[in-house]
């Protein structure tokens, strides 16, 4: 779907300096060639996020998949689309194919463009390991953990219910479930 804003009717989001073209078109999903949608979307669109100082995450305050990012669709007909690869497309048109957006700030909800780049999947995937996001680390490798490995024996061998337990160790009781069971930390001894 390819939307067009036209500067001659500035929407909110254009007099806020996010557009920086005369005409710009948006591409959605891979449908190409489809009837221009007037600027009311855009202005739809922008009015569902958290504009801020180019510097801070402008926060999607409308509807999230399971992983936290914004869901959009523009109408009740089109496809739903992320709403931080829409916001890119508003400001610097067509994503390549076979290319992805992806966040420089790591907050799924952010639809910034300052904060958005074009990368492969090769780019997304080194940079959820660089940063952490992703780590294949296991126990306390993993600089995320919550608990060493001797408190995960400790936790094994304590006969006290797990909301105890849990309690103690300021995690959530389905933590020492999972532990318990050999769902998490199998590996530790």
């Amino acid at each position: 779907m390819t939307y067009t804003a036209n500067s001659k009717n500035p929407t909110k989001s254009e007099k806020r300096g996010i557009s920086s073209s005369a005409e710009r078109s948006v591409h959605i999903g891979e449908a190409t060639g489809a009837a221009p949608v007037s600027p009311t979307i855009i202005a739809k669109f922008w009015s569902r996020v958290e504009v801020r100082t180019s510097r801070v995450c402008w926060l999607w305050r409308g509807m999230k998949n399971q992983s936290g990012y914004g869901r959009f669709r523009p109408t009740w007909n089109d496809p739903e689309v992320k709403a931080h690869r829409f916001a890119w497309q508003i400001v610097n048109g067509p994503v390549p194919d076979g290319k992805l957006i992806i966040h420089s700030c790591d907050t799924p909800a952010c639809c910034n463009p300052k904060h958005l780049r074009v990368g492969s999947y090769q780019d997304n995937s080194d940079d959820c390991v660089t940063r952490g996001r992703q780590s294949r680390l296991l126990g306390t490798a993993n600089p995320r953990t919550k608990l060493t490995d001797d408190q995960v024996a400790a936790i094994r061998r304590d006969p006290r219910p797990g909301v105890q337990v849990a309690r103690d160790y300021g995690v959530c009781d389905s933590l020492i479930s999972m532990i318990r069971k050999g769902q998490r930390r199998r590996f530790t001894p």
